[in-house]
């Protein structure tokens, strides 16, 4: 009887090593999917907030720099980004140049952008692994999205 718990006991210690690293190996690839859609998720979030029609204080809601960048770090949850790693870009459609940063812009640069011009989010997120039990490497994900501003909406008003 001795002899079979040992046995079990050395087979116990010669899979733990194999099952530890394929659970943290799990894990590892649930976090980097994580942080990739929260990156995504975000850029796509700030581009929406930057197209919507309205105005904040008494900006139009595409050139308040400010809170496009923020509405993206709402929702960093585990993703390592910061406002510095937030480019806003405005541009007239897919293969247009881009204009300067948001908060580069001035009179005459916003005069060029409105109703029809497109914001360009990117972000910019570092990826660092959670267990360093095997040699993952650190890189770079990026997202960018893209919304046309719709500025004003007139509707019609049937009878």
């Amino acid at each position: 009887m001795k002899k079979s718990k040992a046995q079990g006991a050395v087979e116990f210690a010669l899979i733990l090593p194999i099952l530890v690293i394929i659970l943290t190996g799990i894990l590892e690839m649930g976090h980097l999917v994580f942080v990739y859609v929260s990156v995504f998720n975000a850029s796509r979030e700030a581009a929406r907030y930057g197209a919507a029609t309205g105005t904040v204080g008494s900006i139009k809601q595409y050139q308040d720099c400010t809170n496009i960048r923020n509405a993206a770090l709402r929702l960093r949850f585990l993703a390592n980004f910061t406002a510095a790693t937030i480019s806003v870009k405005y541009d007239n459609g897919p293969g247009t140049t881009q204009s300067v940063e948001c908060q580069n812009m001035n009179t005459t640069t916003w005069a060029t952008v409105g109703s029809g011009s497109r914001i360009v989010v990117a972000i910019t997120s570092t990826y660092r692994p959670l267990f360093r039990l095997v040699p993952a490497p650190t890189f770079n994900i990026n997202s960018m999205a893209a919304r046309t501003i719709i500025g004003t909406v007139n509707l019609p008003i049937s009878p």
